[in-house]
């Protein structure tokens, strides 16, 4: 359970750093799309090393409820970011 709550927790942050990147770089915001892509850079490194450990199916559902909730998340903090 343990490693779900890991990858189910980077992947939502993941996705949402994503969506927030999306969103900077359609406002030209330079800063905001330099600094998000380097947060997604960063996490992608450390996922990648997590992901080639894992052993169960349970891992993997928490990855993947990670990914969907996690474009929501995004969504709903760049509108609000937008305002």
């Amino acid at each position: 359970m343990k490693k779900f709550l890991i990858l189910f927790l980077s992947q939502l942050v993941a996705y949402a750093l994503i969506t927030v990147n999306y969103r900077y770089i359609s406002q030209g915001n330079r800063m905001g799309a330099v600094t998000s892509d380097g947060m997604i850079g960063a996490l992608n490194f450390w996922l990648i090393q997590r992901i080639a450990k894992t052993e169960t199916t349970l891992e993997w559902v928490g990855y993947t409820l990670g990914c969907m909730l996690g474009s929501l998340l995004g969504i709903t903090l760049s509108i609000h970011m937008g305002r």
